[in-house]
């Protein structure tokens, strides 16, 4: 038994030193050309293909829309289609209302690559533009791919490109451009650290895919790519016959001596899957096809591969492996501290000199070969959230047991079903008691006196039961609290009702907040207009709040004038999403776990105030000249201390201003009134003086509040004694 694991464990190790070594080659050196400048006239035709087949019509028509206002010198020379292989009249629909072409077949043969390849037969251009359904392109998209295939054609001479005497024999196959997410994937979500680590694919798009263009092995992704439609006809058009026909297609066109890049620009993003069950179907996608592909290539023995190529394409398979290496570096010490079975044989003087010197490199070496988008932490916590699901799939395609059907990755934002969830966590939490056994034993041995292996065991066990730990907190997943993506925009906004211009916070598909300085009256019972740019809608204040120093306002936004709403779409989905591109300097281990632990505990904060809150806690005198003091207003409520008090009251603002309030209910805080006169004073500039002061003073008692708060916990701070 010891020999097995053992064998197993040997056989983990020296895959990772395989696909380790491979990977530092290529991601020593960046190989991407510099964009040719080329002439408007030389710009080709292009075809853009939408491939669907289920997708809901709200999301094709973000895609549809990014599509139409992409940027191109003549654009009578870009032709958009919609393959739609569910046959929906709905579809159809849009395709017409929008101008885009429509493209369907009555047999459905060869999934997405079988659609991709009838849309071939009927269209023309000389390049062809993919996307999936949910990858909404940037307006610079083809200005940023197109011309790259024109590098045989033009040279840099003189600090300037210009056209070649003779054409360079030179083949571009395919322009890969990073797969990016306006939302944060599940890894993030699930964990807290939205605001602090990359999306998990940005460490394989803007890294390991770069690093493969030395080898010329960049791994066609299916979607914000462009293709030489010559390249598709040499090779018979889009692989058939396997799970990832994107993945086989890009082997095809190298194989025939096609050049092609992977680029680091983003120019298209799309969504994240928001569910467990989305992601680990899309991963055991990822993992078969790969396998089942290299397989049916076969890329060691397929002519016209190099031996760069070949050695990349053989770190592909190997990557979707690790399931197993990590299911090895789980259960080793549990299998010598638990079970008595030893697996490694060494000294901790062995330790010291060997794997110590090489861990310390690596975790080095994989943050700055990275740039700071991805560590060893936390690749070994995705590892370790996967590798019980995915496991089983790489086993059974190793052996030639596949699959035959596959559900696409849904494209709705859904919450996580439970008991998936939890179904899921058995493995990590089964482990994480294992280890937590692991562990007191070795404490045990260790006070017994035998520390050497026992040490070595107690420190491996450690790391683990912390990647263990944040897999069941992965696992426990985070409910979702909007329906919509929210994105960072700052812009001026015109409000009907205010002459001052309000400035976005930030803007989604159905709302936005705004914030200003003064905290203005606006009815939520009122639809009011709103315009940004040359973009006029109409909305609801849903919530008010303070934010830092001005007054924050959440709008629900109900419709747009005529042709506003793709203005709108374009506004929102043309950037690059504002989530983390690094990770954060303060994102530490301890941070990590801190962070999850506290947020899990904490309540949901909910926001439903509709009108802005002033507190004040002011005396202020009625018309009697009787003293009063006023707790809170929002124009109109007010909020007095004390009970029993009058049923009508004057409040006493100045001289000439009186707020005229009617008892309406007791509360332990106080005696609330309505004003009913508020609706003649909003507008009146006396008021509106005395209620910007009355704001100053709301936010200078905020602050003072939260300056105590700080005192109290510096006053009771241990740290500051030592």
């Amino acid at each position: 038994m010891n020999c097995i694991f053992g064998l197993l464990l040997f056989f983990s190790e020296t895959l990772g030193a395989i696909e380790t070594i491979q990977h530092c080659y290529g991601m020593g050196e960046e190989l991407v050309p510099e964009l040719p400048k080329i002439k408007d006239e030389d710009y080709p035709d292009i075809d853009v293909f939408i491939a669907t087949y289920n997708e809901p019509c709200e999301l094709l028509y973000k895609t549809v829309n990014g599509c139409l206002y992409m940027e191109y010198p003549d654009k009578s020379k870009v032709h958009i289609y919609l393959l739609d292989d569910g046959n929906r009249q709905e579809v159809q629909e849009l395709a017409q209302r929008m101008g885009v072409g429509y493209i369907t077949r009555e047999e459905h043969l060869h999934a997405k690559a079988g659609n991709l390849n009838n849309a071939l037969q009927h269209t023309h251009s000389p390049l062809v533009a993919t996307f999936d359904a949910d990858m909404i392109p940037l307006s610079d998209f083809l200005l940023k791919t197109v011309p790259y295939f024109l590098l045989p054609d033009y040279e840099y001479i003189n600090n300037q490109w210009q056209r070649r005497e003779k054409k360079k024999s030179i083949k571009i196959g395919f322009i890969q451009s990073p797969q990016c997410f306006y939302n944060p994937d599940l890894f993030q979500y699930n964990l807290f650290s939205e605001q602090n680590v990359p999306n998990e694919q940005d460490y394989f798009y803007r890294d390991v895919q770069l690093a493969r263009n030395k080898t010329n092995s960049a791994i066609y992704g299916g979607s914000n790519t462009v293709i030489s439609r010559a390249a598709l006809d040499e090779i018979g058009g889009f692989f058939t016959g396997v799970i990832t026909e994107d993945f086989a297609t890009g082997i095809s066109i190298q194989a025939k001596g096609y050049t092609c890049y992977a680029i680091r620009d983003v120019l298209a993003v799309g969504l994240s899957p928001t569910d467990l069950k989305s992601l680990i179907k899309q991963r055991e996608r990822w993992a078969r096809g790969c396998i089942q592909t290299l397989r049916k290539v076969n890329v060691l023995t397929r002519k016209g591969l190099s031996i760069g190529q070949k050695i990349s394409y053989l770190s592909s398979l190997l990557y979707w492996y690790t399931p197993l290496r990590r299911a090895m570096y789980i259960l080793s010490p549990i299998l010598f501290a638990v079970f008595g079975i030893q697996v490694v044989k060494c000294s901790f003087l062995d330790l010291l000199l060997w794997w110590l010197p090489q861990y310390l490199v690596y975790q080095y070496a994989i943050k700055q070969f990275s740039k700071n988008i991805r560590t060893n932490r936390l690749s070994n916590i995705y590892d370790t959230i996967l590798f019980p699901s995915l496991l089983p799939a790489v086993f059974l395609e190793t052996f030639g047991i596949s699959q035959r059907k596959f559900s696409v990755t849904s494209k709705e934002k859904v919450d996580s079903d439970s008991s998936y969830q939890l179904k899921h966590s058995l493995v990590h939490i089964l482990l994480f008691i294992l280890s937590l056994i692991s562990l007191i034993n070795c404490i045990r041995e260790i006070f017994l006196g035998n520390e050497n292996a026992y040490i070595i065991v107690f420190f491996w066990t450690v790391v683990n039961m912390y990647s263990l730990l944040m897999a069941i907190f992965f696992m426990l997943g985070r409910k979702y609290l909007r329906d919509s993506e929210r994105f960072s925009i700052e812009l001026p906004i015109q409000v009907e009702g205010i002459q001052n211009q309000c400035i976005t916070k930030d803007l989604s598909d159905m709302g936005l907040s705004f914030v200003c300085d003064y905290p203005h009256y606006l009815s939520p019972d009122q639809i009011i207009q709103f315009q940004i740019n040359n973009i006029i809608f109409k909305g609801q204040i849903k919530h008010v709040s303070c934010c830092h120093s001005q007054w924050k306002y959440g709008v629900e936004i109900t419709s747009f004038l005529p042709g506003m709403k793709q203005e709108y779409i374009h506004l929102l989905y043309d950037r690059e999403p504002t989530l983390p591109s690094r990770i954060s300097k303060n994102h530490s281990f301890f941070d990590e776990l801190s962070h999850n632990i506290i947020r899990r505990t904490q309540k949901g904060i909910t926001y439903n105030r509709k009108l802005a809150r002033l507190e004040l806690n002011k005396i202020l005198e009625t018309s009697t000249f009787q003293k009063v003091i006023c707790k809170n207003f929002n124009y109109e409520y007010l909020l007095i201390e004390g009970r029993h008090l009058e049923n009508y009251l004057e409040i006493r603002m100045n001289d000439n201003l009186f707020l005229q309030c009617e008892r309406k209910k007791e509360y332990e805080q106080g005696t609330l009134y309505k004003v009913i006169n508020y609706l003649s004073l909003v507008k009146n500039p006396e008021f509106q003086t005395i209620i910007n002061d009355w704001s100053q003073e709301h936010f200078m008692q905020i602050k003072k509040q939260k300056d105590k708060i700080k005192q109290d916990e510096k006053e009771f701070d241990e740290r500051l004694y030592y």
